[in-house]
């Protein structure tokens, strides 16, 4: 790397800090700082000229109040975040509240220095990757189940990869239930468990072995069509290590998402360039979606910028409009997908993609148009609708 990688020790006892710095100033490519907080002082990172890449930070009398002021910056002003905190009985709400703020692991007092050098280790690798790869993580979710979001999400993840030439993961996260290696014929012998078990061993040549792999080049992560797996079982430490490590080996992560509110989806909504409210013209979808589009933004406190709504199976001759939905939800609608019943459900049972299998589908249309929407082309710039206005317009263009 060409400039040192900063290193930002805090605490409020100048003796806690101390003890780490020996090793590590043995890691190489590092430049490490510390800053002992006053009493009364919360944020570690207040008035700092620039955000070092790791941050290591020891709780003091308030952890509450010292974490909260990391969780109410901006993704992009935190650094990678290491938590040194006491034993005690709220260990397990504080915990919760360091992996809210993007803590890499929650070490308790007195600190492992091996798993401290290990975790800043883990950070310098990641930073290699991505300084390599910037990644855009959009997630797509139905409401209500059958409303179509699986389907999307594996169109417009094959899409990316097929058309655009993008690295590309899609990540099906409906453990009990989920589709995508099924609909892409695909019968990997390892999958999304068996990478959140080794995760802690993983690096980015070695999660290739835990993914499967489509012929267009499109990698696919879930749970194997032979397993389940119960929400519990999946830990947000690991989750995090493992997004982490995705994010650092692709360029574009398409995650299909089931609309179940825990501790998962909070994880994934956070790192989330877009989440995508894929809805259907009827009441029931109309409904479910203003309360998921309410959680979002009043729990998760999710910007109503990330958040696009798109109709599928759209029929102009439908009862509720375009505008209903708009109206609806207060917000405008990003685009539609035409209704292509049998192309769709054909592509599924043969285990093609859409793209592959019905190219001249208006379906398969309006998916690449909704890839040149979540990739910023120059004529969605500045069109809140240019997704649905560039569908509508090359639909009269093949009437023509």
């Amino acid at each position: 790397m060409a400039q040192p990688f900063q290193i930002l020790v805090t605490g409020h006892q100048k003796q806690d800090i101390d003890t780490l710095l020996p090793v590590l100033k043995t890691i190489n490519q590092t430049s490490v700082e510390t800053r002992v907080l006053g009493v009364t002082q919360c944020d570690p990172l207040v008035n700092l000229p620039t955000i070092p890449k790791v941050l290591i930070h020891h709780l003091g009398q308030d952890p509450e109040r010292e974490l909260q002021s990391i969780i109410d910056r901006p993704g992009r002003d935190r650094p990678a975040l290491l938590v040194i905190g006491q034993p005690g009985g709220d260990t397990p709400w504080i915990m919760r509240l360091a992996m809210q703020a993007g803590a890499r692991d929650f070490i308790i007092y007195p600190p492992s220095l091996d798993e401290v050098v290990r975790e800043v280790n883990a950070v310098l690798r990641e930073n290699d990757a991505s300084s390599i790869t910037s990644c855009t993580l959009t997630a797509f979710i139905s409401p209500k189940g059958g409303g179509g979001a699986s389907t999307v999400a594996e169109g417009v993840a094959h899409v990316l990869r097929a058309h655009y030439g993008l690295p590309t993961l899609l990540m099906d996260l409906d453990c009990q239930f989920g589709t995508q290696y099924l609909n892409l014929d695909l019968r990997p012998e390892k999958g999304l468990k068996e990478a959140l078990d080794m995760v802690e061993g993983l690096d980015e040549l070695a999660l290739k072995g835990y993914v499967g792999q489509h012929p267009s080049g499109l990698h696919v992560l879930g749970t194997l069509p032979t397993q389940i797996m119960l929400p519990g079982e999946i830990t947000e430490k690991r989750l995090h290590r493992l997004m982490e490590l995705l994010m650092a080996s692709y360029n574009q992560i398409v995650v299909d998402l089931p609309c179940t509110i825990d501790s998962t989806f909070s994880l994934i909504v956070e790192r989330l360039r877009r989440i995508v409210l894929v809805v259907q013209q009827d009441f029931q979808n109309i409904r479910n979606a203003q309360k998921l589009n309410q959680i979002l933004r009043d729990e998760l406190q999710v910007p109503p910028s990330r958040v696009a709504v798109i109709i599928n199976r759209y029929e102009a001759s439908k009862t509720i409009t375009i505008q209903d939905v708009e109206q609806a939800l207060q917000t405008k609608v990003s685009g539609v997908i035409p209704s292509d019943y049998r192309s769709v459900n054909d592509a599924a049972n043969l285990g093609v993609p859409l793209m592959s299998h019905a190219p001249k589908s208006p379906v398969t249309a309006s998916i690449i148009t909704l890839c040149d929407w979540i990739l910023g082309q120059p004529e969605s710039v500045n069109k809140p609708v240019g997704f649905l206005q560039k569908l509508r317009q090359s639909l009269v263009k093949k009437k023509s």
